[in-house]
């Protein structure tokens, strides 16, 4: 399986840099706000697991350059043979588990004493998981545009997360966050190529998001735009992307996980099955004001239908009008129903 890798070296000029591990890294994306911080979490319990967060993100570059020594100026970069001589020996290293102590401990915006103490201790970290020989994980929702290239230059196991666009819109509502459309606008790259084809299409509206208040039409705009790849992902990639909807996992996470774990070609322990009822199961409360980015222990099965209780039946035939034909593809009339819980 892994040896279908040398298939797609030479297909980018810098495939003899490459330095492969002795598995296929692991990729969990999706948009944000649809469960890529919980999945990753779980395999980060793996000993043999080593997780890089958000290598895409402009804010790992800005304070954590030691992990990231690429500058991505957009939110969603999306990289292809076009652009990828800036973003190739970052991702490189990343992949080989290769910490850059000089960046961190100089170009990081942290103070400077406090960053010589992390940069020595992350430094040590990186290096001790490059000797342990440990599989890469990347945790990055921000690398969602980027699949195919990470996929045919580094042979990425990739688990792709979707979540229900009502559930997507109402965290971005009690979060209060806009999508910067202007983070997909300006890359000319993008609207070039296959994948920015809706965002071509819909230029202007997505234009006129810039100025909109209504979150709800941004949101549920941002939901479409960015999962209008994941149809293209699905049928032109077929042992190295796995598409599975949050719903399902959250719904049962002691049956699914076993599911991704085995597609990705980890061993599922008691251990990993324990922590995931520690931090999903029922005995968690869920609050439905919580208002933190960060993971926190939650009742899963709570969560799948908290957008109803949400959003109002006006917001949510709005988001409807907007996501459909797309969500049409994962989702059915029964998962839109406020009655059925």
């Amino acid at each position: 399986m892994y040896d279908s890798a040398q298939n797609v070296i030479g297909i980018y000029s810098h495939s003899s840099l490459l330095m492969l591990p002795s598995k296929p890294p692991i990729l969990i994306t999706g948009t944000h706000r649809s469960g890529t911080t919980w999945i990753g979490d779980v395999l980060n319990q793996i000993p043999a697991i080593f997780q890089v967060n958000e290598p895409f993100s402009p804010r790992t570059c800005e304070k954590y350059p030691g992990r990231s020594t690429a500058h991505f100026k957009y939110w969603y970069t999306h990289i292809n043979h076009v652009n990828e001589d800036l973003f190739f020996k970052s991702i490189n290293s990343s992949v080989s588990l290769s910490f850059s102590f000089s960046e961190q401990l100089f170009k990081s915006s942290n103070s400077s004493f406090i960053n010589w103490k992390f940069s020595v201790k992350e430094a040590l970290r990186w290096k001790r998981a490059q000797l342990l020989q440990k599989r890469v994980l990347f945790k990055d929702p921000i690398a969602l545009l980027s699949v195919e290239w990470l996929i045919k230059t580094f042979n990425f196991c990739t688990v792709c997360l979707i979540r229900h666009p009502a559930a997507f819109v109402a965290s971005m509502k009690r979060l209060n966050i806009y999508f910067d459309f202007g983070q997909l606008l300006h890359q000319e790259n993008l609207l070039d190529a296959c994948i920015g084809q809706d965002i071509v299409d819909n230029y202007t509206l997505l234009s006129e998001q810039l100025k909109s208040s209504n979150i709800i039409e941004n949101a549920a705009w941002a939901w479409r735009i960015l999962n209008s790849v994941v149809p293209t992902y699905c049928d032109q990639f077929d042992d190295r992307f796995r598409l599975y909807r949050y719903e399902d996992i959250a719904a049962d996470p002691q049956n699914e996980f076993p599911r991704i774990f085995s597609y990705i070609d980890l061993a599922f322990s008691k251990f990993v099955g324990d922590y995931i009822q520690t931090i999903s199961g029922e005995q968690n409360i869920e609050s439905s004001n919580r208002r933190s980015w960060d993971f926190t222990a939650r009742n899963s099965k709570q969560i799948i239908h908290s957008w109803k209780q949400q959003l109002t039946p006006h917001e949510i035939g709005l988001i409807k009008d907007i996501v459909s034909p797309l969500s049409d593809q994962f989702y059915s009339s029964d998962d839109w129903n406020q009655n059925l819980v």
